[in-house]
């Protein structure tokens, strides 16, 4: 399954793994304590879907309330809001922080958006977006809920984007206020769309 092998990707990228070991792929990828749930994931992928269109400005704060309370069922995360406005509507993008050994404030960013939209430039449609991005959203549920509590070196914010699909009001709102306050972002990793047919 395509989605179990990117939670695994983002799992071996960010654990610490111990010194006799660090210098041995091979010993490193069967010590990584996995744990991954593929029942976790598709129960994501089905609530997700389940919503019908989740189109860009369109129930984004009840997607954003879903996924903060499954980021707070994992303890050693610290899950919070980031609110921005729009227009005369406040939306919310939701972050969950793991602290690395070697917190520097910078940060290293995985994220994915949860707004949908509709095939092809009709503004209106089906958009139930269980590809799009429904797995980007799963494999960062997974990844939370496996790595919370684990020992990592560099901080990791997990992001989930409202109102991507229709000019990345979201993602944008959250690098203007990191810049705002000074954050140096190492690198971000995009997940959108990773069960799609090559």
């Amino acid at each position: 399954m395509r989605v179990r092998s990117w939670v695994f990707v983002l799992i071996w990228m960010l654990f610490q793994i111990g010194p006799a070991v660090a210098s041995d792929p091979v010993r490193q990828q069967e010590r990584a304590p996995l744990g991954i749930s593929e029942e976790s994931i598709l129960k994501t992928l089905k609530d997700m879907a389940s919503w019908g269109n989740r189109t860009t400005w369109e129930k984004q704060n009840k997607v954003a309330d879903y996924l903060y309370r499954r980021l707070k069922e994992n303890k050693g995360l610290d899950v919070y809001f980031h609110q921005y406005k729009d227009g005369n509507q406040t939306y919310k993008n939701v972050v969950a922080r793991i602290r690395g050994k070697k917190d520097t404030g910078a940060v290293l960013i995985f994220c994915a958006h949860y707004d949908s939209h509709p095939a092809g430039l009709a503004a209106e449609g089906r958009a139930p977006g269980a590809d799009d991005n429904a797995t980007g959203v799963a494999v960062l549920l997974e990844g939370a809920r496996v790595l919370a509590g684990k020992p990592i070196n560099t901080s990791v914010e997990l992001v989930f984007f409202s109102n991507e699909e229709q000019g990345h009001k979201g993602s944008k709102a959250y690098v203007k206020d990191l810049t705002a306050r000074g954050r140096m972002i190492e690198g971000a990793i995009n997940i959108d769309a990773i069960a799609a047919g090559a």
